[in-house]
C-alpha cells in the first residue's frame, strides 16, 4: 500500500511540474480610465524566456521558446512572431478586424451586423508553414497570443495552452 501511495505521489508531482504558470500584464484603456488585466497561462516546462518591452508605453511581448524552436507568445504590440504568416492569411478577415476594433459600437452594429457574433473583438488565425510546422494567433482587443513552429505531434498541447488562457482583472 505504501508503494502505491509513493508512486501516485510521484506521478501527481511530475504532472504538476510538466506545466508552469506564467502571467502577462496589460493595461487597457477604457471609459473609466486604465484597467489592469492579468492574462494567465500554463505553458510546458523546459522553455527559455525572452521579454521585449517598451516601458514608457506599457508595451510588452513575452516569448517562451523551446529547444525545437516552437514558441508560445503573449503580446500587446506588433508585429507579432506570426506577422509573416498573418500577411499570407485571409486579408479580408484581417482588414475587417482592424477596422472593427477602431469603430464605435453603433458603427460596428451598422457596418458588420452579420459579423458581430463572429468577431466580437476576437480574431483567430491558424495555419501551416511551407516547412510543415503549425502556427496560431488569437487577438483579443489589444492583446495577441499564439504559437509558432509547432510540430503536428505537439499541436494539440499548444492549442490547449491558447484555449486555456484566462484573464484575471
Amino acid at each position: 500500500m505504501r508503494n502505491i501511495i509513493i508512486v501516485t505521489f510521484l506521478l501527481f508531482t511530475s504532472c504538476i511540474s510538466e506545466f508552469k504558470k506564467v502571467k502577462f500584464v496589460h493595461y487597457a484603456n477604457s471609459l473609466d480610465g486604465q484597467r489592469r488585466l492579468v492574462y494567465m497561462a500554463k505553458v510546458p516546462s523546459g522553455y527559455r524566456v525572452r521579454i521585449y518591452m517598451v516601458e514608457s508605453e506599457g508595451l510588452q511581448e513575452n516569448h517562451y521558446i523551446y529547444s525545437d524552436s516552437s514558441t508560445v507568445y503573449l503580446s500587446n504590440f506588433g508585429p507579432t512572431l506570426n506577422y509573416e504568416n498573418l500577411t499570407k492569411a485571409d486579408e479580408s478577415k484581417i482588414a475587417k478586424h482592424y477596422i472593427y476594433e477602431n469603430l464605435t459600437k453603433e458603427d460596428r452594429n451598422k457596418m458588420f451586423e452579420h459579423d458581430i457574433k463572429k468577431y466580437n473583438d476576437t480574431l483567430k488565425f491558424s495555419g501551416k508553414t511551407k516547412n510543415g510546422l503549425y502556427w496560431k494567433e488569437i487577438k483579443i482587443k489589444d492583446v495577441s497570443f499564439g504559437y509558432i513552429n509547432v510540430t503536428l505531434d505537439r499541436k494539440e498541447k499548444f492549442d490547449r495552452i491558447l484555449n486555456n488562457i484566462h484573464v484575471r482583472k
